[in-house]
């Protein structure tokens, strides 16, 4: 499909896995922000958790949570009123999912995550679209209430269920 949005948002991108290059975590920063000195880029990396020895790892040779951090760091280095986040705290520890989960509270744009990890969505979630068999439901609210509304919807479904059970039973029952 196509993507049309205003010409004032600006949109910055993770993706859940990217090929790494064999340029260090200092030098994928370095290279995207040329003005920035060797001690704001350490900064800014060291930020995102990493240590010297992953900033001067190449970053074919990094976890995916360290190379996950790299990425991070280089969308926290933009500024957006969008953000568009492909299950972001894969690979990432739990002090790292914390560390973006509230860097992400605030942020003072929108964000729009795919991510199957619960606590993320409960923490974020302000509004719920969830890709169903039967189509998308698109919930306005947070993860809890939209379970709370799926519990509903569910018990209704079973009530319904069992009400035409009991029909079907008391229509058999005439015929004989």
């Amino acid at each position: 499909g196509t993507v049309e949005h205003d010409q004032f948002v600006k949109y910055g991108y993770f993706k859940q896995e990217e090929e790494a290059s064999s340029k260090t975590a200092l030098q994928e920063i370095w290279d995207e922000y040329p003005s920035m000195t060797n001690a704001e880029v350490r900064a800014a990396l060291a930020r995102c958790g990493l240590t010297t020895e992953h900033i001067t790892s190449q970053m074919k040779v990094l976890s995916g949570g360290e190379n996950a951090k790299v990425r991070l760091c280089h969308l926290m280095l933009q500024e957006f009123n969008l953000l568009v986040l492909d299950e972001p705290t894969n690979h990432l520890d739990i002090g790292s999912a914390d560390a973006l989960e509230n860097a992400l509270l605030a942020f003072d744009g929108t964000i729009i995550a795919v991510s199957h990890a619960r606590y993320f969505i409960k923490k974020l979630a302000t509004r719920v679209m969830a890709f169903e068999k039967d189509g998308i439901c698109d919930f306005d609210g947070g993860y809890e209430d939209y379970m709370r509304y799926k519990e509903r919807v569910s018990d209704i479904e079973v009530s319904s269920a069992e009400i035409k059970k009991e029909e079907n039973i008391s229509d058999s029952k005439k015929k004989y």
